[in-house]
């Protein structure tokens, strides 16, 4: 049985450009590519210097590189989840929690959530 990580075993941390290649490693990992759900390293770059588009980074024990990322933005009253992946060698122990929690918990501090999927 897996337990969630507590939080001095993973650090979550504010990504930047610099950090793509452990976030691509990441998603080639975490995506099967036969679902065309992972992005490529061009539209990961494109999106992050837009306004409002933020990428937090989990870390296990604050070692590098990243075991976890989620990539969202935020416009007006909404804030929108673009990708969450986790490696699969972390998944299962509460890391895609921790970095959806930050999500909600930084959004309930300033706006209301909507929350919706997009069609297929």
């Amino acid at each position: 049985m897996s337990t969630l990580p507590s939080a001095e075993a993973v650090r979550l941390a504010p990504g930047r450009s610099t950090d793509l290649p452990a976030v691509m490693t990441i998603m080639t990992t975490a995506f099967e590519p036969q679902y065309g759900e992972g992005w490529t390293r061009s539209q990961c770059a494109g999106i992050l210097p837009m306004s409002g588009v933020s990428l937090m980074l989990a870390h296990e024990n604050g070692h590098l590189p990243p075991i976890g990322f989620s990539l969202y933005r935020t416009v007006a009253d909404e804030a929108e989840l673009l990708l969450l992946a986790v490696a699969p060698d972390h998944q299962g122990n509460g890391i895609g929690r921790l970095l959806l929690d930050v999500l909600n918990a930084g959004r309930r501090a300033r706006v209301p959530i909507r929350r919706g999927v997009e069609p297929p």
